[in-house]
């Protein structure tokens, strides 16, 4: 963290990084927030997060998002991921920005706890991963196996699509697992692609 910006009152104990204290008044204006909490962080954005490359050790348990335009939804799949022990994060670039004010909010203080890669090359870090012996799980509505008959590997993709029409055919096709989650559609049509993400990430949690 570059430097935290408090509330004057509200400075917290064992705090290594610069401190600014600032009036209410002068907090309100520069949050996005209604009501805010009196801290803020100032934090550089990880290096190589808009780029095409991995990570050196990218980790087992990786999510896929692709073209997923709701910033909260972004940002509770990323709290969730780092909840559950994903080690990063990859975005297509029509994917809404990850740093997004709202996603920052709806992550809750943990984009800097996974790694973080947004592009237009997210097919060919997948093709990458897969020749490592990832597997690639597509999550679909209409997926042929039930997520809690799924038999993981040790190391693994998930992926989730857009809010409208899912994944793309492409992604489809590549996945060498398609999973559903079963709701009953008398009562719901279907799940917000967050809580779906939530369910698929604990359930493959578990079964490390």
């Amino acid at each position: 963290m570059e430097e935290l910006i408090v509330v004057s009152g509200t400075k917290p104990l064992g705090v290594s990084c610069p401190i600014r204290v600032l009036t209410e008044i002068q907090f309100k204006s520069i949050s996005v927030n209604k009501t805010p909490q009196g801290l803020a962080g100032v934090i550089r954005l990880p290096e190589g997060w808009n780029s095409d490359m991995l990570p050196e050790n990218p980790g087992d348990l990786i999510l896929l998002l692709e073209n997923i335009q709701d910033p909260g939804n972004v940002g509770t799949l990323m709290r969730t991921a780092a909840a559950f022990g994903f080690s990063g994060m990859i975005l297509s670039d029509q994917c809404v920005d990850p740093f997004s004010p709202k996603s920052a909010q709806a992550a809750a203080g943990t984009m800097m706890s996974i790694w973080i890669r947004r592009t237009s090359s997210y097919m060919q870090l997948i093709k990458t991963l897969m020749s490592r012996k990832y597997d690639f799980i597509a999550m679909d509505m209409k997926g042929d196996q039930n997520i809690w008959e799924l038999k993981r590997s040790e190391k693994l993709i998930l992926a989730l699509g857009n809010e409208g029409s899912g994944l793309s055919p492409d992604v489809m096709k590549l996945s060498t697992q398609q999973v559903r989650i079963h709701i009953d559609n008398r009562k719901a049509e279907s799940l917000n692609v967050a809580v779906c993400g939530g369910i698929g990430m604990h359930h493959l949690a578990l079964k490390k």
